[in-house]
């Protein structure tokens, strides 16, 4: 099985692009994992157009069999231990890619929420969609780390 992140746009700061590409070359030696990106909508800042706009861009980008876990703040948290365990379950158990998409700076449209089959919380705080993109991507890298019993995890 495949990972994948879909963002919306294009990262704007070169470090973002950097810290991301980082992790992705880092995670490919245990697990095959893709950076993609969706257009961001050209009509903002009302929000509810682009939004709509943005959601049709990300269901195109999705796979029938993908299992779709959407980051949100509503969503489930978890402790760097507790969603390594949950990653690999649902890694290893799904037919298809596991894509965690990180919406826009106006959030998700409705339909892409339904099509999600997990909520993720990365904290209850608030953050640019771009560090949300990185702290993911660190997550995902210290969650294969945990897996296969590398010292970088420190508890």
């Amino acid at each position: 099985m495949k990972m994948v992140m879909i963002t919306v746009g294009m990262p704007r700061a070169r470090w973002v692009e950097e810290a991301g590409q980082e992790y992705v070359r880092r995670l490919s030696r245990w697990a095959p994992i893709a950076w993609e990106h969706v257009a961001e909508a050209h009509h903002r800042p009302s929000g509810s157009k682009g939004v709509e706009e943005e959601g049709l861009r990300l269901l195109r980008s999705f796979q029938p069999r993908d299992v779709v876990v959407l980051l949100d703040e509503g969503g489930r948290s978890f402790s760097s231990v507790s969603f390594s365990q949950w990653l690999f379950e649902i890694y290893e158990g799904s037919p298809g890619r596991l894509a965690f998409v990180v919406g826009g700076a106006y959030g998700v449209s409705s339909a892409v929420r339904e099509r999600a089959a997990f909520c993720l919380s990365l904290s209850s705080l608030t953050f640019p969609h771009e560090l949300c993109a990185v702290v993911l991507l660190e997550q995902i890298y210290r969650a294969v780390t945990l897996r296969h019993h590398i010292p970088y995890h420190h508890a």
